[in-house]
């Protein structure tokens, strides 16, 4: 029965990660050789093309301006600015009225060396460009209801960063080769969607999430070989809702949680973290959380599995496979598992399924409410091997919380099923 188990185990790892995980072969940046116009471009306010060399600039789409500049400081609000395909020379551009800059081609709408700076404006967009150089790129300050979608950034210190907005939809974008942090939300950005990017290669973050925001969404997004920090990191933020995510090949950690609370981390998968020996990293690392639930995660091939340094969350419904520690307990009040087969934790091929370096916990119930198969040691550390019952207010916590996180991921989606691009 026991080997039945490992091989129905194995199976189901290697499915999941065979239909869920982008393989990096797939990633196509394109030829960027910025080349000629469509013949049948859609409809704009203002037309820009760089072929226009000669004049007259009327911003027509028989006579373009040449500039992306000289489109934006003619626009009025609301007005869709079409860029054709070209190389488009450095520039610094201030927003501060509503507008849809398009692009003709995310690989051969060429912005070099740009750096865009949104400020105070509710309702902008910016969509299928190729933004690269040495330099920034987006930074939303003060905005709302604004979309960055479909673009390809390439090279350059950061790529997306957004501080104190709302209502920001980041997805669809392609991020490589950037040296900074891939997409950032700081001081006070609420309610904003990060979906469906592909970041690869990166010395920085993935994806961060810091200095008190809240009630954002990161879902559906691959995070590749970012060689030096975390592909996921959340910091002094609360209600964050971190699922379907794939990360792979990082340095530090997968998901790294600092701070926070009442948040989901919910199925992601998580392959291949390695150098993290140090304490404070793992494949999900979690350093004073509380009241978040870690449930349904796929995690294999790192040194630490889930290292829990904190109190008073709830880990159920994870596979964890051929890591040393798969879990690191250092905390109290966590529920681990649980009695309903759908709650087990999954535990194989590791050297040490659950390693408890502080708080109280029964091994009888982390036995009897997990799944431990072919590990070297099940459970090690300090327990309590007496059958103790849990508080009321985790047995709540325990019976109701699958169902929440399902409620919570549906509603989220709804919420945002009218403006997903």
């Amino acid at each position: 029965m026991r080997k039945i188990k490992k091989i129905i185990v194995s199976i189901i790892i290697g499915l999941l990660l065979t239909t869920s995980i982008v393989s990096v072969n797939a990633f196509d940046k394109g030829e960027l050789t910025g080349s000629s116009r469509s013949s049948d471009p859609p409809y704009a306010d203002i037309y820009v093309d760089d072929d226009n060399t000669e004049g007259p600039w009327y911003g027509t789409l028989e006579y373009p301006y040449q500039h992306i500049e000289d489109g934006v400081n003619a626009a009025d609000p609301g007005d869709i600015i079409f860029v054709f395909n070209g190389n488009y020379s450095k520039k610094s551009i201030y927003f501060t009225k509503p507008l849809k800059l398009i692009g003709e081609d995310k690989y051969n709408t060429i912005i070099n060396e740009p750096y865009y700076q949104v400020l105070k404006v509710d309702g902008f967009e910016l969509r299928n460009f190729c933004l690269k150089g040495s330099q920034p790129k987006i930074h939303l300050s003060g905005c709302s209801n604004c979309t960055i979608s479909g673009n390809f950034l390439f090279k350059g210190t950061d790529g997306i960063s957004i501080s104190n907005s709302s209502n920001i939809i980041v997805s669809n974008n392609i991020i490589q080769d950037v040296r900074g942090t891939g997409i950032q939300l700081r001081g006070g950005a609420n309610n904003n969607q990060i979906t469906n990017n592909y970041l690869n290669s990166s010395d920085g973050r993935g994806i961060s999430i810091i200095h008190d925001s809240c009630d954002n969404v990161v879902a559906n997004n691959t995070i590749n070989n970012y060689i030096g920090s975390e592909g996921i990191y959340l910091d002094h933020c609360n209600k964050v809702y971190v699922y379907d995510n794939v990360i792979m090949n990082s340095s530090r950690s997968g998901i790294y949680l600092r701070y926070v609370s009442n948040s989901i981390i919910s199925r992601n998968k998580i392959i291949d973290i390695y150098f993290t020996y140090s304490k404070h990293y793992g494949g999900i690392y979690m350093d004073r959380v509380n009241d978040t639930l870690v449930s349904d995660n796929i995690i294999k091939n790192t040194y630490k599995g889930v290292y829990v340094d904190s109190s008073c969350n709830s880990i159920y419904g994870n596979v964890i496979n051929n890591c040393t520690y798969a879990l690191i307990l250092s905390g109290s009040s966590n529920v681990v598992g649980g009695e309903d087969e759908n709650l087990k934790n999954i535990f194989s091929d590791n050297y040490i399924g659950i390693k408890i370096e502080d708080g109280f916990y029964s091994r009888i119930r982390l036995k009897n409410h997990n799944v431990f198969i072919n590990n070297r040691i099940d459970i090690c550390g300090p327990w309590l091997d007496a059958e103790s019952q849990p508080s009321s207010q985790q047995k709540t916590m325990f019976q109701q919380i699958r169902q929440l996180v399902q409620n919570i991921i549906y509603n989220i989606k709804l919420r945002y099923q009218t403006t997903n691009v």
